[in-house]
């Protein structure tokens, strides 16, 4: 599988890191977590559109910082040990694959 161009999707980014090296070398329950945050991630709706259909070119900390915001408000109904978990594993992948345009 060739790396993600420029213009990659963030879903395409996601499925490049589903399909490596490094995912398939985490433990099954590892990969398991991950798989749950990361579907969460690319179906948070940012501005009418989900996370999965942005292109990592034009995703911006304003898109990231309302994702991040929602994730928030759900924590909040989470118990404390799910919380904990929630923040600290894969919340924002995009974070270390992509580069973003501070607005």
């Amino acid at each position: 599988m060739n790396i993600p161009k420029h213009n990659a999707t963030l879903e395409e980014v996601i499925d490049f890191y589903r399909n490596s090296d490094v995912y398939r070398r985490l433990s099954s329950s590892s990969q398991k977590d991950y798989d749950n945050h990361l579907s969460a991630t690319l179906t948070t709706e940012v501005e009418g559109k989900m996370l999965r259909a942005y292109r990592c070119k034009n995703l911006k900390v304003r898109h990231i910082t309302q994702a991040y915001e929602q994730w928030l408000q759900l924590v909040h109904v989470l118990p404390t040990t799910d919380a904990v978990s929630f923040l600290l594993r894969g919340n924002m992948p995009c974070d270390m694959m992509c580069s973003f345009t501070i607005q």
